[in-house]
C-alpha cells in the first residue's frame, strides 16, 4: 500500500509545519500507518471539538477495504459500492500548489468574495472533503498499479496554475456513501453516537483501538511521504465549506 501520507501532514495535529520529502517510498511499519489513522482522527477530532459535532466517528483502518483498492489497478478501474466512497489522495505537487497559494492568510480576500480566492478556496477543500464525513469509520488504501492524470483546461489552469494532478494512490472510505446537511448532529462532541461510547470527543466504534499487527501485518506495504500543511490552514479552508456552505 502506498499511502500518500501527505494527507495525513495536511491533518496533523501541530501548529507549525511538518516538512517530508516528497514522493519518498518505504515499507510501512505498522507505528507508521498508526501515525496516519492518528493524524486522521486528531482533526476529526477538533473538528467535532471546534464545531459542535456531535457525531463523528473515529477512523480505522480495514484491511479489507485495503484488498478492495488493491483490486483497482488503474484510475480506470475505481468504482463506488454500497459500503465505501473511493478518494484519490492528489500527488505531492498538487498539494505543493495550493500552499503557494497561501491561502492561510487571504481571509480578508476571502471575507470580500475575492472571485479568484474563492475559487481557490474551494479547489483546496475539494482535495480533502471525502476524510470529513462524520460517520464514516473505516479507511484502507492501495498504491495503483499504474498512476494516472487529470489534465486541466485552458481555463482551469488559469484559475489554479496547475496543470494537472497525479493520482498515485486509491483510498476506499465506509461504511456510508452519501453525503449531506442531515449527517452532522449538532452538539457537545460525541454526545450523538450510535454506538453509545464516545472517548475524546469522537465516537467509538466496535473495536476501541486500531489493532495494525493483526489487521495488516508489519512491514508488508509501501508507504509514500509528500509535502506538509498546518492543522490550521486545513481546518480554515475544509470546515467553512463541509458544515456552513459558504461558496
Amino acid at each position: 500500500m502506498k499511502v500518500l501520507l501527505g494527507i495525513g501532514l495536511l491533518l496533523f495535529l501541530n501548529a507549525q509545519t511538518v516538512s517530508c520529502v516528497a514522493n519518498w517510498t518505504k515499507r510501512a511499519s505498522m507505528e507508521e500507518l498508526a501515525e496516519f489513522i492518528g493524524a486522521l482522527n486528531a482533526f476529526r477530532r477538533k473538528i467535532a471539538y471546534s464545531y459542535d459535532v456531535a457525531n463523528m466517528n473515529e477512523l480505522m483502518y480495514d484491511s479489507n477495504l485495503q484488498v478492495a483498492a488493491s483490486k483497482m489497478k488503474t484510475c480506470n478501474d475505481v468504482r463506488e459500492s454500497s459500503n465505501f466512497v473511493p478518494y484519490l489522495p492528489p500527488n505531492a505537487e498538487a498539494w505543493d500548489k495550493v500552499e503557494n497559494w497561501n491561502l492561510q492568510n487571504a481571509q480578508e480576500e476571502i471575507r470580500n468574495q475575492d472571485p479568484v480566492t474563492l475559487v481557490r478556496f474551494g479547489f483546496s477543500v475539494l482535495l480533502v472533503q471525502p476524510l470529513m464525513h462524520p460517520l464514516q469509520t473505516r479507511i484502507g488504501c492501495h498504491e495503483f498499479k499504474e498512476g494516472c492524470i487529470s489534465e486541466f483546461d485552458d481555463e482551469a489552469k488559469r484559475r489554479y496554475q496547475i496543470d494537472q494532478i497525479k493520482y498515485d494512490t486509491i483510498c476506499l472510505i465506509g461504511p456510508v456513501t452519501s453525503m449531506g446537511p442531515e449527517v452532522v448532529q449538532k452538539g457537545a462532541a460525541g454526545s450523538q453516537c450510535q454506538s453509545g461510547k464516545s472517548k475524546d470527543g469522537l465516537c467509538q466504534i466496535t473495536n476501541e483501538f486500531i489493532d495494525f499487527e493483526s489487521q495488516i501485518g508489519i512491514g508488508e506495504q509501501s508507504a509514500a511521504v509528500s509535502s506538509a500543511f498546518s492543522i490550521d490552514y486545513a481546518l480554515s479552508i475544509i470546515l467553512a465549506v463541509l458544515f456552513f456552505n459558504i461558496l
